[in-house]
């Protein structure tokens, strides 16, 4: 009988012991995430860590990371958040209703933060080592818990640091810390300058950015007020204006704005799509859009029509000009007559920017649609010698391939680089040698940068204008091939350098700045000598910010 009482208890309390959970088998599994840490918003994920218990049970007691890069300011607060058995990640997340806010408004993270998908555990001002009391019972499967950190506004964009968890405790133990990636990322500040919802407006997108000559960044975009869908709907170009690199943006401008033309409404008077250009001689700032009237809903790239005036349904490319660094702007310039043939159903510039050559060319590049090419997409550049009173369009880029959303750059005096969009898995690239009245087909074309099908950004930069002393040449787009449906292939979004205009483009010279899916359109610019900027949609935020160090991207080549 005693024996039998003996075997009882045992059996008992190796049951209790097994519900309780057993933490000597558990792993926490920690993913750093290549996410911009923005110091306008208040939830920055930067690292989450995953324990997954086959019971249910274990309490998480507590955690501790290691950070490095940050100066501990007052202000700056660490926080931890479960998000239960999700994860805090859109990549990572079984989520369908996260997902598909992720596609109607873009900056996914913002999901996270709400209290309905993340519950905060703890939050303590900011250290180089942080111990974060956790004290939160697992459940049965993959718990997840994600680091967050809340940056001053004072916070230099300069800024670049590390993060490490160092130890987990798990019923008062330390359980096994391992890395999924096996590597130490650097985190990188950056800035929102638009969000879904800021001044009541939907969905800002297609970002464009230049530095004038006086050093004044300014950023152009879509002001798509009701929706996120494309011309034609309800948009304007609005402009943001920073004069302390990229610290701190004035508030938005709208500065192309086609009203109610002709009696219709707003929805059938969109402007969108815009690229920005500096006359470095002048210091004149151009911005082309695409302006659309009265084609109701239907989506203008595929339903314009041929002809040259609003009223024939087609495309108008319309300009604007600012003489004051950016802080006013003319009366919309309508150069549609100059630019484009009555077999042209629309032509638009290509997004982003524009530049001035070596001789003071102004050069946008541009696409369009011809009946006479059975509507397939076609690239070319329209250019003035005149400081923006007269324009011209070059020859089209001869090429059997989809191309779209071109971009330009001068790589060498006298030579211009054309890269573009395509269907094929990576980007289309020509070059021209007399102001694109003959194109041939670069060696990098096709083989070199991934094709997410997604518009790109190029940026050449001189020798004596960086601190390198290098000829350099920059592209910004996601680095991940195109999947279906087209979006999903908008993830890492990354600025690569060569330095042999073009030709290759080394894995050591470029920097993720974001992982996560976003809209994924960019705009590269100079800053000063060190540094240059990008505006792109992200993750985080719908029109994201960075100052990017030159030595920081080319490590390698000092």
């Amino acid at each position: 009988m005693k024996k039998g009482i003996n075997k009882y208890w045992f059996c008992l309390v190796f049951l209790l012991y097994c519900l309780s959970g057993n933490a000597e088998d558990l792993v926490a599994h920690v993913y750093d995430a290549e996410l911009p840490v923005l110091i306008n918003k208040i939830d920055n994920l930067v690292c989450e860590v995953m324990i997954e218990s086959e019971l249910g049970g274990e309490v998480l007691n507590e955690f501790t990371f290691i950070q490095e890069g940050i100066l501990p300011v007052a202000g700056m607060n660490g926080c931890v958040y479960y998000s239960g058995t999700s994860s805090a990640m859109n990549s990572r997340t079984p989520s369908q209703a996260i997902r598909n806010g992720v596609m109607t408004y873009g900056g996914s993270q913002s999901y996270y933060c709400h209290p309905a998908y993340s519950i905060k555990k703890c939050e303590q001002s900011l250290s180089t080592e942080n111990v974060f009391p956790v004290r939160t019972k697992l459940v049965r499967g993959q718990n997840y818990f994600w680091v967050s950190l809340r940056l001053v506004s004072q916070t230099s964009l300069n800024t670049s640091f590390s993060i490490s968890v160092k130890r987990v405790k798990v019923n008062g133990k330390e359980i096994s810390v391992r890395d999924v990636k096996k590597k130490t990322i650097t985190h990188y500040v950056g800035i929102a300058v638009r969000q879904a919802g800021d001044d009541n407006v939907h969905s800002y997108r297609i970002p464009g950015l230049v530095t004038t000559n006086n050093g004044t960044l300014l950023g152009v975009y879509d002001v798509r007020h009701q929706t996120n869908i494309d011309l034609q709907e309800d948009i304007d170009i609005g402009m943001s204006r920073s004069t302390d690199g990229g610290q701190s943006w004035e508030p938005m401008k709208i500065i192309m704005d086609m009203g109610e033309y002709n009696g219709l409404p707003q929805g059938q008077n969109g402007i969108g799509d815009p690229a920005i250009l500096v006359d470095e001689r002048s210091n004149t700032i151009w911005t082309s859009a695409v302006w659309v009237h009265g084609l109701a809903n239907a989506r203008a790239w595929r339903n314009v029509k041929p002809g040259m005036t609003p009223e024939d349904g087609t495309g108008q490319l319309i300009l604007v000009k600012s003489t004051d660094d950016g802080k006013t702007w003319s009366s919309p310039i309508n150069i549609t007559s100059q630019v484009k043939s009555k077999d042209m159903t629309m032509l638009l510039q290509g997004p982003g920017r524009g530049i001035t050559t070596h001789d003071g060319t102004l050069v946008f590049p541009v696409q369009y649609k011809s009946v006479n090419r059975q509507l397939r997409g076609e690239i070319a550049i329209i250019y003035s010698k005149d400081g923006g009173k007269s324009w011209h369009r070059s020859n089209a880029v001869s090429t059997e391939e989809l191309v779209s959303e071109p971009q330009i750059a001068e790589v060498i005096p006298g030579t211009l680089m054309i890269n573009a969009r395509t269907s094929a898995p990576c980007r289309f690239v020509a070059v021209s040698t007399d102001l694109g009245m003959n194109w041939r087909k670069h060696s990098s074309s096709g083989c070199e940068l991934i094709e997410p099908g997604c518009m790109g950004s190029l940026l050449h930069i001189k020798a004596d204008r960086n601190i390198l002393g290098k000829n350099i040449l920059l592209f910004s787009n996601p680095n991940t091939p195109a999947m279906s449906p087209s979006m999903s292939g908008r993830k890492n979004l990354t600025i690569k350098a060569s330095l042999d205009a073009g030709i290759t483009w080394p894995l050591e010279y470029q920097i993720n700045l974001d992982e996560e899916q976003g809209w994924g359109y960019s705009c590269l610019t100079q800053i000063d000598k060190e540094t240059v900027g990008i505006l792109y949609e992200g993750s985080t935020a719908q029109m994201v910010f960075q100052k990017i160090r030159l030595k920081d991207l080319i490590r390698n080549n000092l």
